[in-house]
């Protein structure tokens, strides 16, 4: 099995207890899987089951312990995503208008 990187955009379900509060996140996964599909696949289903609707895939890659730096604080949630084969971070922001763009 491999470790890729996904980052997906997604902005809370209507049954979240989010909705309100929550305008969107960026939700960053490291999955062990064995295909870039399959990781995609896994991860969708996780954000999905936490009650947020994914938006977009803004990024997806194979990536290794080796591609972090000693002090990246990225590093700490690819070695968990070793030992657990996943790990998911969510950076949502406020519901309230971002950069021009409408929320939810």
């Amino acid at each position: 099995m491999e470790m890729f990187y996904l980052q997906f955009r997604c902005i809370p379900s209507e049954t979240s207890d989010n909705y309100r509060e929550m305008g969107g996140a960026y939700v960053s996964c490291w999955i062990k899987a064995v295909s870039i599909k399959d990781a995609k696949r896994i991860a969708e289903l996780v954000i999905q089951e936490n009650n947020w609707l994914v938006q977009g895939l803004e990024e997806s890659h194979p990536i290794k312990q080796e591609d972090y730096g000693k002090d990246d604080e990225s590093l700490a949630h690819y070695q968990q995503a070793e030992i657990d084969g996943e790990v998911y971070v969510f950076d949502s922001w406020p519901n309230e208008p971002q950069d021009e763009e409408q929320v939810h």
